[in-house]
């Protein structure tokens, strides 16, 4: 069964996860060695939180025989949720790019403005029928869209 999987978190984030996590270690073993207990109680957060970007994945498999393909999302090795969509016969692959712009505020006081690029994935049938597989940034779905080339034989369609 061929599957493609990927981080959920940006890579210089995962990077950065490492850095943090390897001196929480060396900050732990300080604090053992100093009896200082209340200040490796305050690295677990950093650990947990680390440890939850570095590990949570998602998965995409293709079964053949089927004509399923399985999203599944990953954590520590267990897996969270999955999904199974039908793979209609002789469709292609469109992805539709758009921007999404909005407004957040830093610390309910600070307004901050945000510009994301977003790529909704979708099976389409001769008789126009969409099953929507998954959204995601353009990056990503791209390489989605040239794993189900490779394993499908699908072609498909950038829209912007």
């Amino acid at each position: 069964m061929p599957k493609h999987s990927y981080f959920l978190f940006p890579l210089w984030m995962i990077i950065i996860s490492y850095i943090v996590l390897i001196f929480s270690i060396i900050i732990a073993f300080i604090g053992l060695n100093a009896g200082n207990y209340a200040e490796m109680i305050s690295l677990i957060p950093f650990v947990l939180i680390t440890l939850i970007i570095i590990t949570f994945q998602s998965v995409i498999m293709v079964e053949k025989p089927s004509n399923r393909m399985i999203k599944q999302s990953k954590m520590l090795g267990i897996s969270l949720s999955s999904e199974k969509i039908r793979i209609p016969k002789e469709c292609s692959v469109i992805l539709k790019k758009k921007s999404i712009t909005g407004k957040g505020y830093y610390k309910a006081a600070v307004g901050v403005s945000y510009k994301l690029n977003a790529c909704d994935m979708y099976f389409v049938t001769p008789t126009k029928r969409l099953t929507r597989i998954i959204k995601t940034d353009s990056k990503r779905a791209l390489k989605i869209a040239d794993f189900l080339k490779r394993t499908l034989d699908l072609d498909y369609v950038i829209m912007d």
